[in-house]
């Protein structure tokens, strides 16, 4: 989060022996913090491979590890790598984990999964459930109303090139994507969409804009410089 990625891979392979044994159950999530490294420095091959690798050779098929392999995969997207049959893979995992689910931000990947997969079916089974939790009352109310049920529109605004539709649904959400769950740099992947839809979407103030918040955090970001690029390109 302080935009050092160099001195964050060189931290991560000088413990590597500590988190990455069999027992250390939360190195699926490590290596995608250390795939979201490569991306910063625009290896984006190198974090595929990761994905292909590591990641998928120690995820087991529950929500809290499939997050990691969607985030990392749609990233991934934006920037334009072909993911191909791996979204297939993943909704196969994660429709084993829908029945009953109760997480505004499990749910969240759910439904990108679906529709990367194209399986509308699966997304809208996975809407559904968040409706119905929406009107079920409880303290989660406000995450699926306010973030959930908006954010899972607007991604399917994005993948439908619906951006100014992707831009209005995000921007509406984005006050309250506490609420969902996950860590800054795990929310970072609904701002992250946000922007690209912007630039899409061929809204150069709101792109600028974005873009040029991005750049202040990490000025250093090979991605930070491509959306601010992108979004200065726009022609008025």
């Amino acid at each position: 989060m302080t935009g050092r990625p160099q001195e964050g891979l060189a931290w991560m392979d000088g413990r590597l022996a500590y988190w990455s044994d069999q027992k250390c159950n939360n190195r699926v999530h490590i290596w995608w913090h250390k795939a979201l490294y490569h991306i910063e420095l625009g290896q984006f091959e190198e974090a595929l491979a990761l994905y292909d690798g590591e990641i998928l050779g120690a995820m087991r098929p529950v929500g809290t590890q499939l997050c990691n392999a969607t985030a990392l995969l749609w990233r991934l997207e934006t920037l334009g790598c072909e993911a191909g049959d791996r979204w297939r893979h993943q909704l196969t995992l994660w429709l084993k984990q829908l029945s009953g689910m109760s997480s505004p931000f499990n749910e969240i990947h759910a439904a990108m999964a679906a529709l990367r997969a194209d399986d509308r079916a699966a997304y809208e089974s996975v809407l559904a459930g968040m409706k119905r939790s929406a009107a079920a009352g409880g303290e989660l109310v406000p995450a699926y109303r306010d973030v959930a049920i908006p954010v899972a529109k607007a991604m399917a605004c994005f993948v439908d090139r619906d951006y100014a539709g992707a831009v209005e649904g995000l921007l509406g959400a984005e006050a309250e994507l506490w609420r969902m769950g996950g860590s800054i740099a795990q929310r970072d992947l609904v701002e992250w969409t946000l922007t690209e839809a912007a630039i899409r979407g061929d809204l150069r103030d709101v792109a600028l804009s974005l873009a040029n918040e991005r750049m202040a955090l990490k000025p250093g970001s090979a991605v930070n410089r491509h959306f601010l690029e992108a979004a200065e390109a726009i022609r008025i």
